[in-house]
């Protein structure tokens, strides 16, 4: 009479295994994953940018603010140095005020550009792939002939740092 089976050490070695395959896959899964963020972050650097240059002037005059008139940036309308969101969502209500006046509605709706929401926190600004609002400078012929660049702060979120992805060069 033959017994049919497995032997709980047999049972062992091949969970074991399972484990170490288990193991294996979750650190290529990782490595996937921060690949995908990077990739899905450049597209839209690069997306934003072209459409903001296609756009035109990165400048309106708010010729009704209190302080007499007013040269306000598009995509950075509240100066926070980060790409807008929402006008509607703005810190300072003299901010959503401009805009109105202004006919200011954010890249993303100004663009008409087609982003996932995953893509926007919940104030209406694209994010890059670690969820933090993408970054915005503005400096004559510094980022090419736009005089403005968009970049993200990378998995680290410190600037200046090698995995910084920017809108300009080749990082």
């Amino acid at each position: 009479m033959s017994d049919r089976g497995f032997t709980l050490i047999e049972l062992l070695i091949v969970m074991a295994v399972i484990v170490v395959l288990s193991g294996l896959s979750l650190g290529a899964y990782g490595v996937l994953m921060e690949n995908s963020r990077t990739s899905s972050t450049r597209v839209l650097l690069n997306t934003m940018a072209t459409q903001m240059v296609m756009y035109g002037s990165p400048a309106v005059i708010d010729g009704a603010d209190s302080g007499g008139p007013r040269l306000r940036r598009l995509w950075d309308f509240d100066g926070d140095h980060q790409v807008d969101g929402d006008p509607a969502t703005f810190a300072l209500q003299a901010d959503v005020a401009a805009a109105a006046r202004c006919g200011y509605r954010g890249p993303v709706k100004q663009l008409n550009l087609q982003i996932s929401k995953s893509q926007l926190d919940p104030s209406g600004r694209p994010v890059d792939g670690w969820n933090r609002p993408l970054q915005i400078a503005f400096a004559l012929q510094a980022y090419g002939a736009a005089g403005f660049g968009l970049f993200s702060l990378g998995a680290d979120g410190r600037p200046g740092t090698d995995d910084d992805l920017t809108s300009w060069g080749n990082r």
